[in-house]
């Protein structure tokens, strides 16, 4: 019998520090709600959003 894979937990993304990401649609929402994630954790953000 095959078990089906385990999902990731994608909530622990772990230390960034070092790490570049490039987050569009991050001025409101998920995208910023991922931006500043990748941020609290040291990662470097570039913000991308219309308006």
């Amino acid at each position: 019998m095959s078990t089906s894979p385990q999902s990731p937990d994608f909530r622990d993304i772990g230390d960034l520090k070092g790490q570049a990401a490039v987050i569009s649609g991050s001025t409101s929402g998920i995208g910023l709600a991922l931006a500043r994630a990748v941020a609290t954790r040291g990662g470097d953000v570039v913000l991308n959003g219309l308006g």
